[in-house]
This record gives structure tokens, C-alpha cells and sequence, in this order.
């Protein structure tokens, strides 16, 4: 019998000595552990958590895994059976105009070390042009990074320390709802400039729509320019990553 344990919804992270708030507030342990599904060990972007003593899994990724697709509309999370991209834990995934690279290949040089993010994306190139797929907490944290506003987060046991900012999980800084999961706008506050988003697959802003999966691709490049940002989305391919360039 399968039994999948639904843990973290619409992206949404817990770690180590953060508190995460939603209609209450929870703290969680990053969990060291193997997942293994059906003998083959799972390589998750987002860590399982133990919350209270229960260990929670990525609701998204497990699924993937056997074999559902997640959706999430209107406080509803919906998972369809046989839909799911095959492959999905696979370094990359090729159609006919992107390229999908794993969902932790963004990354930070500090120093000469290479850091990950907080929060795992749906990232994409075209050519060189990288592009991440839309989620609000995602693309705040992005603009934060290339903002020059963040942390590194140290776990302090076998995982790999990561990239964030001291306010990621309970709020938005450089990301406005205009009307939630249609339109928004983000703000660079030392300059006052804007960039429009809206998630309408016939008139859409800001963003690319992706028929293929059903995806919202925002060009990082472009965001950053429009902005006014000193950063750069810069590709990988040797090692399949786009590596965030801070000028």
C-alpha cells in the first residue's frame, strides 16, 4: 500500500530554527534522511522536516515520484493520478523550446563556495536566457539575492548550507499582490522602479506562458534589468545550473 504523507503545500518551506506562520506558527527540524521509493533513493530539493515528531515529506516531489500531479487552486491541493512529468527526478528535462533543469540548480557564488536556495524552483533556459517559473515567495527571495539581501544559513549537520533572507517564510519584501494568483508587482525600493506580473494565460505580463506544463516563466535577465538590479542569471551547462552573477 502506498501511503504518501502530505507535508509542505504550494512550495512552502520549514527549517531549523525559523517559525513558519500560516494560521498558527510551527517550528521544524531539517530531517537527515534517505527516501527510498520502490529500492531507489529519492534526491529532493526540499529536505523532509520533523515537526512535533512527525517526519513530513515534499507533497509535490513525492508525488512526482509516484507518479501524480499536484495542483493547487483556490486553498485546494489536487493530485491526479498518471500525470505527472515522467522523469521528474532526472537532472534535466527537455521539450521543444526549454530545457527544465533540476528544481535546486540555482545558485549563489560566495566566496568561491556555490550555495543553493532556501526554496526549490521550477527552473528553465532557452539558449542561455534562464527563466524561473512563477511562485511569489520564490521570485521575492530571487529579487532579495540580486538586491544583495540575504543570509547564509548554516545547518549545522550533513546539509548543505543554503542561501535565504531572515524574514523568508513570513513575508514578502520586494513582492506586492495586486489580486492574489493573477497580478503583482515587484518594487525595488531604492530606486522606486517596477515590474508588472499577471498569471493570465491570454493576456499575460511580465511572464511567459508555457503551455507545455502549464507554467508561468518569468526571464530573470529581463526582471533584473527592468529593476534595476546589478545581477546577472547567468547558464551553466557544463555543470546544468544557472548561477546568480552579483555585479
Amino acid at each position: 500500500m502506498k501511503k504518501l504523507v502530505a507535508g509542505f503545500l504550494c512550495g512552502s518551506l520549514f527549517f531549523s530554527g525559523v517559525s513558519y506562520a500560516a494560521s498558527g506558527s510551527l517550528k521544524a527540524d531539517i530531517a537527515n534522511l534517505k527516501v527510498l521509493i520502490n529500492g531507489t533513493e529519492q534526491k529532493f530539493s526540499t529536505k523532509p522536516v520533523v515537526i512535533d515528531g512527525t517526519t513530513y515529506l515534499p507533497l509535490r516531489e513525492v508525488s512526482k515520484a509516484f507518479g501524480y500531479s499536484v495542483n493547487y487552486k483556490n486553498g485546494t491541493i489536487t493530485l491526479n493520478e498518471g500525470q505527472a512529468t515522467s522523469g521528474s527526478t532526472s537532472p534535466t528535462q527537455t521539450s521543444d523550446k526549454y530545457t527544465k533543469l533540476s528544481s535546486d540548480a540555482l545558485k549563489l557564488n560566495v566566496n568561491g563556495k556555490y550555495y543553493g536556495l532556501s526554496m526549490g524552483t521550477g527552473l528553465y533556459v532557452d539558449g542561455s536566457e534562464a527563466y524561473s517559473s512563477f511562485d511569489a515567495g520564490m521570485i521575492d527571495l530571487i529579487v532579495a539575492i540580486a538586491s544583495k539581501d540575504y543570509i547564509i544559513y548554516e545547518t549545522h549537520n550533513d546539509n548543505a548550507d543554503f542561501i535565504t533572507t531572515d524574514y523568508f517564510a513570513s513575508r514578502y519584501k520586494y513582492l506586492e499582490i495586486i489580486e492574489k494568483q493573477k497580478s503583482y508587482r515587484l518594487i525595488n525600493p531604492s530606486n522606486s522602479k517596477t515590474y508588472e506580473i499577471v498569471t493570465n494565460k491570454d493576456s499575460s505580463k511580465g511572464v511567459t506562458y508555457y503551455a507545455t506544463e502549464n507554467q508561468h516563466l518569468v526571464p530573470l535577465n529581463k526582471l533584473f534589468k527592468d529593476l534595476g538590479l546589478n545581477a546577472e542569471a547567468k547558464y551553466d551547462a557544463a555543470n546544468k545550473q544557472v548561477n546568480l552573477i552579483l555585479k
